[in-house]
């Protein structure tokens, strides 16, 4: 597991992307009002996109802890504290 790396967005809210075991990255921050994208046939998310960034969405090159590959899966882990789960290809 790598060291967590932290982001701040334009309004200087913190957000944390770690690696998991299992290669997958947890994204942890404040989540309140974002706007979330979802695929109409299989329910599955596609995109979220908290006030102020960062913008996540499938396909797109995942930027931060280093990585170079492509956002495959988002998973909505937990409510309180938000908890998501990127599956990078």
């Amino acid at each position: 597991m790598s060291k967590p790396s932290k982001y701040y967005n334009r309004y200087g809210d913190e957000y944390t992307f770690s690696t998991q075991e299992d290669g997958t990255v947890l994204w942890e921050g404040p989540f309140e009002n974002c706007r979330i994208g979802y695929d109409l046939d299989s329910a599955s998310i596609t995109m979220i996109d908290p006030p102020g960034g960062p913008y996540i969405s499938l396909e797109l090159p995942f930027r931060y802890l280093g990585q170079s590959r492509k956002i495959q899966k988002i998973e909505w882990l937990q409510e309180e504290p938000v908890k998501i789960k990127l599956v990078l290809k």
